[in-house]
């Protein structure tokens, strides 16, 4: 993790306290500023005026070259819990080529009430990227989505002690005993790096 001086602290602060002070058009022309950061402060901007205008400028940040910008219009839109971001978030859950995207969309799918986000965290569960794997079964657990046992049974063996201990726990929820668990649970336990 990278420490951030006191010249840097304050400089974010700085221009933590402008976006909240941004009008409307303000954020809509930093998206298109040719500087990565300041479109990402655009769209932090864009999620404190919020309303449909700016929700639909988020949904399009989503199309955004920079990932940082893609994941922040991500985090915006699942604030905002604007109805018409479900298919955006949807889709970049499934295909964006960023898995800090990916890992983004998914927890906000859960507020729509729509059949595919059950599927699409199922999928998700082979993502190779692990915080997208972790989020799937976070959501798949508090959606209580017992057809996930199978594919959580196979997770016990991910190579991320963190996806492994959050399948170790899915499984405990849904009442699945199996020695494979407490070996799993044994091993995490043992591992100084994972405690």
């Amino acid at each position: 993790m990278r420490t951030m001086k006191l010249g840097e602290a304050l400089e974010k602060f700085r221009k933590e306290k402008a976006a909240g002070r941004k009008s409307l058009p303000q954020a809509l022309a930093e998206l298109s500023d040719a500087d990565a950061e300041t479109r990402r402060w655009g769209v932090l901007a864009l999620r404190r005026i919020g309303g449909k205008e700016a929700v639909q400028a988020l949904i399009g940040a989503l199309e955004d070259p920079d990932p940082w910008v893609r994941s922040s219009a991500a985090l915006s839109l699942g604030i905002l819990e604007d109805p018409t971001a479900f298919e955006p978030l949807l889709r970049h859950y499934r295909s964006d080529p960023s898995g800090e995207v990916r890992a983004m969309c998914g927890p906000y799918l859960e507020q729509y009430s729509d059949p595919r986000v059950i599927p699409a965290h199922l999928d998700a569960l082979r993502d190779p990227e692990w915080k997208v794997v972790q989020g799937a079964i976070i959501a798949l657990e508090a959606l209580n989505v017992r057809e996930a046992v199978p594919s959580l049974c196979t997770l016990l063996d991910h190579p991320t002690a963190s996806v492994r201990r959050a399948a170790c726990e899915a499984l405990l929820t849904f009442g699945v005993r199996d020695p494979r668990i407490v070996s799993t649970q044994e091993a995490l336990n043992a591992d100084p790096e994972t405690t």
